[in-house]
């Protein structure tokens, strides 16, 4: 076989899981058909790279798979307490182990994972092609002592944490242009959390991939400006993602005490950040919310392109002083509800309207007759006579 061969290993505490990729469908994936599991304080740089070999000589042996949709899914349940696939990546770490026939090793170890996608690697290693199992290990365990220094580094935060650069997406070798991008930004108490929104199915929609929630009264400006332009990162380093149902419906759920999203969106005072790229930032402050729909905006201010973190955050800060005092002149309520109407028609063709018990009524056109109205209790009408 000529193509590339790759390994994948999760490492949850003392486990090792090793499971090969093999080719389905025209795409590497990874399956469990063959794998290992080495658990222990004992394992050996060689049992690692025995494990390696082993999955090596399976994919060389295999050769191609049809792998059902089952399978995919839930290849990574051996030996794990998790139960989603979400909380396995949030808690093994990842290094994967590719090679050409008679080439070289290339060993890559990567950051803390929230999804299927995941960031730069953090090292790369090689190995030369025929050694032995030992040193193949051994590189296995240099890459994950790496990546142990990373997150010592990173307050153990891989791509919910501060991403470290930009990268372009490219078509047909030109840049692409990410369009308008947006971040959600929601105030509970002295917590604000930020949230961006990338296309999902050709619509924007917010994500927690990546997210920041700020607590505190010491959270600055500068703070509140660093987040928004992390979520920006994260945004045009990401590009389009597949997000499932489940994600879409619970990406709100951090660091808050509200059980339901009703109940988050009316205690959450929200505004929404957006960006084109080299145009100025638009901050835009919405009254409070009682479901998915937003009133038009009560601010909305702008900063120039290129501007610092804490001019970006003190726009934020702005906008949410403008909420308070919209609030404080409205109640907490978006707006007062408007009384029903309710009509009666006439004889001759008019109609009288009747906003409600105790309010009177009002002719819409001329009306021949005389309208005599009783109430027996309150909201209830029943005309006596024409």
């Amino acid at each position: 076989m000529s193509q590339i061969r790759i390994v994948s290993i999760n490492r949850e505490k003392d486990r090792f899981l090793v499971c090969p990729f093999v080719m389905s469908w025209g795409i590497n994936r990874v399956t469990d058909r063959f794998f290992r599991s080495l658990k222990g304080p004992g394992v050996t740089a060689g049992d690692v790279g025995v494990a390696l070999l082993d999955s090596f000589a399976f994919i060389e042996r295999t050769g191609p798979l049809e792998l059902s949709l089952e399978e995919q899914e839930n290849f990574w349940r051996h030996d794990t307490r998790y139960r989603t696939y979400r909380a396995f990546v949030r808690n093994n770490d990842l290094v994967e182990v590719t090679n050409y026939k008679d080439k070289e090793y290339w060993v890559y170890a990567y950051p803390p994972r929230i999804g299927d996608d995941w960031d730069d690697e953090v090292w790369r290693g090689t190995v030369p092609a025929g050694a032995s199992a030992e040193e193949l290990g051994q590189a296995v365990l240099d890459a994950y002592a790496t990546i142990d220094e990373w997150k010592k580094a990173h307050d153990g935060r891989g791509a919910s944490g501060t991403p470290d650069r930009v990268q372009d997406h490219w078509t047909g070798g030109k840049e692409k242009d990410m369009g308008v991008m947006t971040v959600s930004v929601n105030r509970e108490g002295n917590r604000i959390l930020f949230l961006p929104c990338v296309e999902c199915w050709g619509m924007d929609r917010a994500t927690d991939r990546f997210f920041r929630s700020l607590r505190g009264p010491d959270v600055t400006a500068g703070d509140i400006g660093g987040a928004l332009l992390d979520a920006f990162a994260f945004i045009e380093r990401t590009g389009p993602l597949e997000l499932s149902l489940e994600e879409q419906e619970n990406c709100w759920r951090h660091d808050t005490k509200y059980k339901t999203y009703r109940s988050f969106a009316r205690n959450n005072d929200f505004l929404q950040v957006s960006v084109e790229r080299g145009k100025p930032y638009f901050v835009c402050a919405y009254p409070p919310r009682t479901s998915d729909l937003v009133d038009d905006e009560v601010w909305r201010g702008t900063v120039p392109a290129g501007a610092s973190a804490e001019e970006l955050g003190q726009a934020v800060l702005d906008a949410y002083a403008a909420i308070d005092e919209w609030k404080k002149a409205h109640g907490r309520r978006a707006g007062g509800r408007e009384p029903v109407a309710r009509s009666v028609a006439l004889c001759d063709g008019g109609e009288v309207l009747l906003p409600g018990p105790g309010e009177g009524f009002a002719e819409r056109t001329s009306a021949a007759g005389e309208v005599l109205l009783a109430f027996e209790r309150a909201g209830r009408l029943e005309p006596k006579g024409l």
